[in-house]
């Protein structure tokens, strides 16, 4: 498959309404392709929700305007009012700038200045090898990601969040890293300044698990996920009830 079929795939399978947004850190030997816009500054989340309506993006240094966000994608240094705590104790996340401080020293972060720049563009169309792809929607249609990929793995989730962050280290930073999907259910930031719906989560894919993960969706489609959207067995409950 190409990136276009992956992304009709998943939309089809998991009724998405967003675009499958694909993800690439640049090392410094890699060329940008043409066409992608850097003269906007945004959040990354902001990067992201565009990038799902068709723009192609590189966020980079420059133009990030999430400190926090830039630092955990290892574009510029942590701010010291973040690494102190004292920033996010101000915005009452946290009761103390202690408890805010051991959560900033416990976030995942890309070493710094180790990519230069990070491409974003709708699976669709990317002319890029993705290493990250971020799925958008809703928890029902979303957890059949989790079950199309470890259908022939046979094991547990074990997802990783601070609910700060949620787009760019828990849906991004952590699948690159650690190279498994993680579950975000956002952030105070990435539902404040973006789009994001209420009955919303993200999952961030690493893009080498795609593959065998839309290979098991049709497997899934008129089995086990027509039971459980259709509600089979509730429907056989409430027959037994109301007779």
């Amino acid at each position: 498959m190409d990136y276009y079929d992956y992304a009709q795939a998943l939309k089809y399978f998991l009724e998405l309404y967003r675009r499958p947004v694909a993800i690439r850190f640049l090392s410094d030997e890699e060329e940008v392709p043409p066409d992608y816009r850097s003269d906007w500054d945004l959040s990354f989340c902001q990067f992201v929700m565009l990038a799902q309506s068709g723009d192609k993006l590189m966020a980079t240094a420059d133009n990030l305007a999430c400190a926090n966000g830039a630092a955990a994608l290892g574009l510029r240094p942590l701010p010291e009012k973040i690494r102190s705590g004292e920033m996010h104790s101000r915005l009452n996340l946290f009761a103390s700038p202690e408890m805010a401080a051991q959560v900033s020293a416990l976030t995942p972060r890309i070493p710094l200045g180790a990519y230069p720049g990070i491409l974003l563009a709708a699976l669709d169309e990317a002319d890029f090898e993705p290493q990250v792809v971020i799925l958008q929607g809703k928890p029902a249609m979303l957890m059949w990601v989790l079950i199309a990929d470890n259908y022939h793995k046979g094991g547990r989730y074990s997802f990783s969040t601070a609910v700060s962050q949620g787009v760019c280290v828990d849906a991004t930073v952590i699948p690159f890293l650690e190279g498994n999907i993680n579950l975000s259910l956002s952030c105070f930031g990435g539902r404040g300044s973006t789009d994001q719906r209420e009955d919303e989560v993200l999952l961030g894919v690493p893009f080498k698990d795609l593959d065998k993960i839309v290979e098991v969706l049709p497997e899934l489609k008129n089995t086990i996920m027509k039971r459980s959207i259709e509600k089979t067995a509730y429907k056989r409950l409430q027959a037994k009830l109301n007779a």
